[in-house]
């Protein structure tokens, strides 16, 4: 008779155990952990983490990549409102960069292409720079794009 209570008092630090891993992995699972920030919600989010699968999908969902979005203070907390195109500028990723200007979401519209060049030269990305401007280089003022773009709400 003795024995089945030693079993259960064995067996409980195991269902504890399993039971709390079970509960944080779908924490982490739901981006519901101070560990986890889960997946983009949408493209500017995609752009800021350098996820460009993520940016090219949410793309082909409808999400224009040259409107504002908010992002999570836990993925951008400098700068909660970007485009997807000045957040691709944030990730340092000259090759996203470049997959948004092919896709022809930059263009050769000199002032979008500028204020970017301006923001990749206030956060010093020259692999960025080089992306949007291979040669005859717009003049910047030092600082005020990228406060511009942290001041926005």
């Amino acid at each position: 008779m003795r024995v089945m209570p030693l079993c259960v008092a064995a067996a409980a630090p195991a269902v504890v155990v399993t039971c709390a891993l079970l509960l944080f992995a779908g924490r982490e699972l739901a981006g519901d952990t101070p560990l986890s920030n889960g997946g983009p919600r949408n493209v500017a989010e995609a752009a800021r983490m350098g996820l460009a699968a993520d940016v090219l999908r949410l793309v082909r969902a409808g999400e224009d990549p040259r409107a504002l979005w908010t992002l999570r203070p836990q993925i951008s907390p400098r700068t909660p409102r970007l485009t997807a195109l000045e957040a691709a500028v944030f990730s340092g990723r000259g090759p996203l960069v470049a997959l948004l200007d092919r896709r022809g979401f930059i263009g050769t519209d000199l002032e979008t292409r500028g204020h970017l060049f301006c923001l990749a030269d206030d956060l010093s990305l020259g692999e960025v720079q080089s992306v949007l401007f291979a040669d005859r280089r717009p003049a910047c003022e030092r600082g005020v794009t990228l406060e511009r773009v942290r001041r926005r709400r």
